[in-house]
């Protein structure tokens, strides 16, 4: 711990000082251990823990998003986490669980895991090197029609066979030349193609994707999905779950649950609907009125547009400007609700009077022109203080700038 707080660049130049050290992987731990204060703030309390790469630390799900994939683990379950990687989502869902199965292909990660799960005082998981492509072909079947295929895995007597409650895998999204990818037929391992073993294997099946994937092209490619969970957390879309089981009645991918939930330390939000409802869902639009609402990252992403207006009766400034606006406090609305104090055209007059009202002011460009960091030149702005400034588009076409008081959060 000497050498914690040292930059890992300065590090390596010196390397020569420390003949007997690894001083790559010095760095690379050093690192990680940065990171991980922020993202997995209980794994840092334990100074004793290994993190063989800083990638793996990057790579690896927050504390947040893993606390909250403990609720999909049935107390007292058997539950397998097939893609193990740094352990961060099995550990916490091993709290959960009677019995663990971790595992993983990577020595290196595995090797860690064994280390850092008895540091953590988790007894219950079962630690083992390996290939989950292998260790599901026992449990393999004919994967011809889908549908069948879920319709079969439903009946009671395949239920009872099933060796676990849960699976939980995380595919690596990257190439091998790693470079990202986006689609889920790029994933390491295939899911879509592993989908039969999986289903026969356990009760449920819950993978996190990539929250760049398409949710709607998603479910048209993955069979028996019931749920499907995207987390936002700190502002930032950071994962997609799409919860599978081959019990129960087989949904039309219109008819699946989305569940866009925003995430903080100390609340909750949750915004559930359909593709159906979203699709027949009338969205009026209004220019701007007394309150202007900005919904979260986790709704934008899952693609509820209209049927906000539906539940909170409120209107959209225009039909691209996913901004919206009542007349009337609005209270539990899943994202940040402002007080409009004025608005003012974005013409030469209007950006003179903001340059010289609002030298600092929370920015956003939305459905503009230009985004916001050259919006903030062209005015000589910067971000601070408690007001916010939206740039948008109103449906008459006219570019606008909305003066804005945040209001406090009420869900």
């Amino acid at each position: 711990m000497e050498h914690a707080e040292e930059e890992s660049a300065q590090l390596l130049l010196s390397a020569s000082r420390y003949p007997g050290v690894d001083m790559n992987r010095a760095a690379s731990a050093i690192e990680a251990r940065k990171k991980i204060v922020y993202k997995v703030p209980l794994w840092h309390t334990y100074p004793e823990l290994i993190y063989p790469t800083s990638l793996s630390v990057e790579q690896c799900s927050s504390q947040t998003t893993a606390e909250y994939k403990m609720r999909f683990v049935p107390k007292g379950g058997t539950i397998a986490d097939l893609t193990g990687g740094l352990g961060v989502d099995c550990s916490f869902m091993a709290h959960r669980a009677e019995k663990c199965l971790y595992m993983e292909s990577d020595p290196r990660l595995y090797e860690a895991a064994q280390h850092n799960f008895k540091v953590l005082g988790l007894e219950n998981i079962t630690i083992t090197n390996g290939d989950c492509k292998e260790y599901l072909k026992r449990f393999a079947g004919t994967n011809e029609d889908l549908k069948e295929r879920c319709e079969e895995l439903s009946e009671t007597k395949e239920r009872e066979k099933r060796e676990f409650d849960l699976i939980y895998l995380d595919p690596a999204r990257r190439s091998k030349t790693s470079g990202r990818v986006f689609s889920i037929k790029e994933y390491e391992p295939d899911m879509i193609e592993l989908s039969d073993a999986l289903l026969r294997a356990a009760k449920q099946v819950l993978v996190k994707l990539s929250p760049m994937v398409d949710i709607s092209a998603t479910l048209g490619e993955v069979p028996c999905v019931k749920e499907v969970h995207v987390l936002s957390n700190d502002n930032e879309c950071k994962e997609l779950l799409l919860l599978m089981s081959g019990s129960g009645e087989l949904l039309p991918s219109e008819d699946v649950p989305i569940h866009a939930v925003e995430l903080s330390r100390d609340r909750e939000s949750r915004f559930t609907f359909t593709i159906k409802e979203e699709k027949i869902a009338q969205c009026p639009i209004a220019t701007p009125g007394r309150y202007l609402h900005q919904p979260g990252r986790a709704i934008l992403k899952a693609g509820a547009f209209k049927l906000p207006c539906v539940r909170f009766g409120i209107s959209k400034i225009a039909t691209s400007t996913h901004l919206y606006t009542s007349d009337t406090l609005i209270e539990g609305f899943p994202g940040k609700s402002f007080s409009i104090e004025r608005i003012i055209p974005f013409n030469k007059e209007g950006i003179r009077t903001i340059s010289r009202e609002y030298p600092f002011i929370n920015c956003v460009a939305l459905n503009f022109p230009i985004d916001t960091n050259a919006l903030k030149q062209r005015l000589k702005i910067r971000d601070g203080g408690n007001l916010h400034l939206f740039a948008t588009t109103l449906a008459s076409g006219e570019k606008v700038m909305i003066i804005s008081e945040p209001l406090p959060v009420t869900f």
